[in-house]
């Protein structure tokens, strides 16, 4: 290779194969994505891009002849390329990414919900669960977790899925023995999600075609 080759074309050219390289192991199932890895990934186009206009700086403005100006050309191509690629992946999450986060997040939801009902009980052995969220949510004054859920659920709405609850005396009493919680996807483009269902038992129940009752299929 010429001595006036540009340094600066080739080192581009070279961290530009950062990316290739780690889908290729990822392929073969041989990379482990740490922290750093990661890392490295994301830097080496925008290096690899600062290096290529490094280049071509270099090259117009030298006294003597420099080669490598088709080379940091395609760099600075391939470096932008490779920059548009990495930007959707990390800043538009996949549908089934943002399927498991709001699944786990009404999940998480239920549960809470479920504790809270039967503290509740516990609390008031003459009136049962509570009638209402917001009889619930009055109760738990407090700034922890468990009190934020259920102060946003007795709202209606928390991480694109309403929560509908209703409760009943199973006796025809007072004393409210039942209660059932409807958990549906209301964010605009998300018909894709579960809906879920439990009862005063803590099961919960999904479906993905419609509303989930109590027939539904177990939760795992």
């Amino acid at each position: 290779m010429s001595q006036n080759f540009s340094r600066s074309a080739i080192g581009s050219f070279a961290l530009l194969l950062v990316l290739p390289g780690a889908i290729l192991y990822a392929l073969v199932g041989t990379l482990s994505l740490d922290v750093w890895m990661t890392i490295v990934i994301v830097i080496s186009p925008i290096a690899a891009v600062l290096l290529a206009h490094l280049s071509l700086k270099q090259i117009r403005t030298s006294t003597d002849r420099m080669n490598g100006m088709r080379l940091a050309e395609m760099s600075l191509l391939f470096g932008y390329a490779e920059i548009g690629l990495l930007a959707i992946v990390l800043l538009f999450p996949r549908r089934e990414d943002r399927k498991q986060a709001y699944a786990a997040s009404a999940l998480g939801s239920l549960r809470v919900l479920d504790a809270a009902t039967r503290a509740y009980a516990n609390s008031h052995p003459k009136e049962g669960f509570p009638a209402s969220l917001t009889a619930l949510s009055s109760e738990m004054k407090g700034d922890d977790y468990d009190s934020s859920v259920v102060r946003s659920l007795s709202v209606g709405e928390r991480s694109c899925y309403r929560f509908s609850y209703s409760a009943r005396s199973t006796h025809g009493d007072e004393y409210i023995d039942a209660y059932q919680v409807l958990a549906d996807p209301v964010c605009p483009g998300t018909s894709y999600l579960r809906h879920f269902f439990m009862d005063q038992a803590g099961t919960i129940r999904y479906a993905s075609d419609g509303q989930a009752n109590g027939q539904s299929p177990a939760w795992r």
